[in-house]
This record gives C-alpha cells, structure tokens and sequence, in this order.
C-alpha cells in the first residue's frame, strides 16, 4: 500500500511540473504574439518660444517738418511748414516674446518705446495778434505701441546667425504742450503755449543684424533698424488766437523716420 501512494505522489509532481511548463510555453507565445504598445514620449512645453529685449539709438532722424495754420484774426487761415528736420528722435527700446518655426524663420511681438522732441527757430508769425519777431518753438514728444515682427536666419557660422527682418504696427504719438518763446524782438508778445495732440498712428521696420550664441539658450542681437511713424496732430491753437476765434488743431507733423543702431539679448526658453 505504501509503495502505491509513492509511485502516485510521484505521478502527481510529475504532471503537475509538466503542466507548468505548458502553461509558461503557452504565456510566452501569448506575450510574443500581443501587438507591440506605441511608446510614449515627454511633452517639451515651449520649445521653440523666446523672449527678447532692445534698445537703440537713433544716428539720425528724417521729416518734412511740421505744417501749422495760420490765423490772421479776421476768420481767414493760411499755412506753412517749418524747416526739414526739425524733429528728432533718440533712444528708443522694446521687449516681446517670439516664436522658432524652424531653422530659418521666426517671428515675434513687441511692445515698442520711443521719444523725441521738435525744435525750430520760427520767424515772421509768433502769434497771429502780432505776426511780428522770432519765435523759439519746442515741444517734446513720447511715442508707444506694438509691432509684428518676422525675420529670416541665413545660417550659423561659428555661432554667428546673420538675419534680415520687416514689421508693421501701430504707435501712440502723445505731444506736449508746445512752449513758444519770443527771441530777438522787442515787438513779440508775450511768450506762450499750446496744448499737446495724440493719436495712434502705422509704423514699420525693416532690420538687419547678426545673433551671437552666449550660450545654448542666451543671444546677442547687434543690428541696423529703419523706422518709419506716420504722420498726425500735433498742438492745438494757443490761448491769444483763441481769444479771437481760433479754434482747434493748428499744427501737424508729416511723420518722422530713423536709423538705429540696436543691441538686445534673446533668451530661448527650452
């Protein structure tokens, strides 16, 4: 009897060993045969964007010069323009964020700053009570606004990328007041001012420059930028030629381009 329930205990192991090995070939296949699942990867937020920062300065400034009305005191009106270029802009900056669509091409928006005063020694009318003397006229002016930018990489050589790039926009001009002071004349009245206009006007670029790698992520910008703001208001009648009937705006100015020189820094965000 004892040798009966060794040799079946022994069948036992025996089969159930065998059956192991079975079901281990049989989930083996299984695995072999399932469809091989896709493999995920990790989500690069923001590759491609940048941030960027300028400023530039402006080597020369051009403009037809200011056009003003002229009021004789009678209802009557005549005109004149001031000499070219007697506005001029100096330092200018700006920062906005871009985006890499590859290689070759970018493009970015910035918010823009700039400002800038005109200055004319005016002879013949100082006020139209008594169009007699010189007058010297200032009025400052700071301008805002936002600009679409693109730009064309041209390759990297020893990590230098030359690019060239074009814009349009829009800026606020904001004059103040219009100071006039009366020189070289006894006969001039006294001296005076005119309220300052705004308003929002095109503007457009066309740069061209080189980006210098500092590093993996950091960019030295160096380049030339042409600047082009229209033309708009520019100071109201002042309170003498009110007193007689003028009313509303006596100045405008044509505009006013200029060549910067601009350095800025760009920052890829990785």
């Amino acid at each position: 009897m004892s040798k009966f329930l060794v040799a079946a205990g022994a069948a036992f192991l025996l089969s159930g060993a065998f059956l192991a090995n079975a079901g281990a070939a049989d989930l083996d296949q299984t695995l072999l045969a399932a469809p091989e699942l896709p493999m995920t990867k990790p989500v690069e937020v923001g590759t491609g964007w940048y941030l960027r920062g300028d400023v530039g300065y402006a080597v020369s400034t051009d403009n037809d010069g200011p056009s003003i009305r002229v009021y004789d005191g009678l209802g009557d009106y005549g005109s004149t323009t001031l000499g070219d270029n007697s506005i001029s802009a100096d330092w200018s900056g700006s920062a906005g964020i871009g985006y890499h669509f590859n290689d070759w091409l970018r493009a970015d928006v910035t918010a823009e700053y700039t400002k800038g005063d005109f200055s004319q020694l005016f002879g013949g009318v100082c006020t139209a009570a008594n169009p007699v003397g010189n007058c010297a006229l200032h009025q400052d002016f700071t301008a805002w606004g936002f600009m679409a930018n693109g730009y064309i990489d041209l390759g990297t050589y020893a990590g230098i990328t030359p690019y060239v790039g074009a814009g349009a926009g829009m800026m606020n001009v904001k004059w103040d007041p219009l100071y006039l002071k009366c020189v070289n004349s006894a006969a001039c009245t006294a001296d005076g001012s005119s309220r300052g206009e705004s308003d929002w006007r095109f503007a457009y670029q066309f740069s061209a420059g080189i980006g210098y790698a500092i590093t993996q992520n950091l960019k030295l910008d160096i380049g030339y930028r042409y600047f082009d703001v229209a033309g708009g208001n520019m100071f109201d009648f002042n309170g003498g030629d009110q007193a007689i009937g003028a009313t509303g705006v006596q100045g405008k100015d044509h505009g006013f381009s200029s060549s910067q020189i601009r350095a800025g820094l760009r920052y890829e965000i990785w």
